[in-house]
């Protein structure tokens, strides 16, 4: 075992010892880059915020459907005559509402396609409908070409304008100015108003251009898988703007509901007086053909004649004569299906047959017809979609012939 005496220690210096004065004085020394860089960090922040477009969100709800006291499901020809009804496929609404031929409409409609700018020195700001000067072009050489005239040195008489690069010209409220992309006119927005210094801007897009623009920041969903509404929501730098296109875009897309529903009341009219025509004629026929049984001179008066019936037929009579009627319906429908130029055409009512398959069968086929209606309406380019439905149709029209053959 070792012995250690603390005599053989020498105590050394603790040089490594840091101060908390060094600490201090390491930081402190860099305090001035540390300064800089918050100040930067800072300043960019606020130029950012300050000069940066702000976006604006608005969002809006459409019902589609509602409470209808006629059911869309209904196979009553005379229902979907007077009332338009037509099925409802949420999926189908929401690619509706984001279709272009829509979008086209609400853009000529609200003319979406002049926007107005206040331009100051960094940026412009979008005025819209708080914009001094209203733009109205009388006719354009082409209205697929974007262009863009600046208005400067406002005044109540008028002021001057530049089309993109041109030379400057002065112009009068309410002139008419006949330029190289067409006749426009330049008004004053409101009766009374006051004018800056700043130059204004007015920019045209054509209406597909400025369609996909607002396609581009439009969302349309679900609300939810157990309702039929729609939200819908859109990103624009002018929260007046978003919210007139969300409210136009509701009412044209009830207008072109409207318009479809009035199309297929038209058509199936159309279609059940075509019917009634070609059912009138054949009960013309039947009853000619019973009026020359009455005409037999074997019978001297009504009395005998009935007397004869009630012995001889009784109520046989009576089933032969709904037979004849039915077998003559049959052969209507039969030859109707038949005829490949009514392949896509609704089949009217069996009159008068109570079979529940034939019934059922028709009104597949005429649930069919409406389906192919409506994808052609609003998909008329997707060829899968159509030939898919028309696939179906041949089904149900041999399905139609089996059952009135049976």
């Amino acid at each position: 075992m070792n012995n250690y005496s603390p005599q053989g220690f020498v105590e050394q210096p603790f040089a490594n010892r840091v101060s908390i004065r060094e600490v201090l004085y390491r930081y402190l020394i860099n305090l001035p880059l540390f300064i800089l860089s918050m100040a930067i960090c800072t300043g960019a922040a606020y130029i950012y915020l300050r000069y940066s477009d702000k976006v604006y969100l608005a969002s809006s709800q459409i019902l589609v459907g509602g409470n209808s006291a006629v059911s869309a499901n209904n196979s009553d020809l005379i229902s979907q005559g007077l009332y338009g009804v037509r099925a409802i496929n949420i999926d189908n609404e929401l690619e509706l509402l984001r279709s272009k031929k829509l979008l086209e409409r609400v853009v000529k409609k609200g003319s979406f396609n002049l926007r107005y700018f206040n331009v100051v020195t960094i940026k412009q700001m979008e005025l819209y409908n708080l914009s001094p000067i209203k733009l109205t072009y009388l006719g354009l050489v082409d209205s697929s070409v974007a262009w863009n005239i600046k208005v400067t040195n406002l005044s109540n008489k008028g002021g001057n304008y530049q089309l993109n690069n041109e030379s400057i010209k002065s112009f009068k409220w309410k002139d008419t100015l006949r330029l190289s992309i067409g006749k426009l006119a330049i008004n004053k927005r409101f009766s009374r108003q006051t004018y800056d210094e700043q130059p204004h801007l007015i920019q045209y897009s054509s209406v597909p251009q400025a369609a996909a623009e607002i396609r581009g920041g439009l969302t349309v969903k679900s609300l939810s898988s157990r309702t039929t509404i729609m939200s819908l929501t859109i990103t624009s730098a002018n929260p007046f703007r978003a919210a007139d296109i969300l409210n136009l875009l509701g009412y044209e897309f009830s207008e072109q509901d409207v318009e479809l529903k009035k199309e297929i009341s038209i058509s199936t009219l159309a279609f059940i007086d075509e019917r009634l025509r070609i059912v009138s004629n054949d009960i013309r026929i039947i009853d000619s053909s019973r009026g020359s049984m009455y005409e037999n001179p074997r019978f001297n008066d009504v009395s005998s004649e009935m007397a004869y019936y009630q012995s001889k037929y009784g109520n046989t009579e009576n089933r032969l004569e709904d037979a004849f009627v039915d077998t003559a319906v049959i052969r209507l429908i039969e030859d109707y299906v038949r005829d490949d130029r009514n392949r896509f055409k609704k089949i009217f009512s069996p009159l008068g047959i109570a079979d529940p398959s034939l019934s059922a069968t028709i009104s597949r086929y005429n649930d069919a017809i409406t389906e192919r209606d409506k994808a052609n309406y609003e998909n008329p380019n997707d060829n899968i979609i159509m030939s898919s439905i028309e696939n179906k149709i041949d089904n149900y029209r041999n399905n139609v012939l089996v059952s009135l053959g049976n």
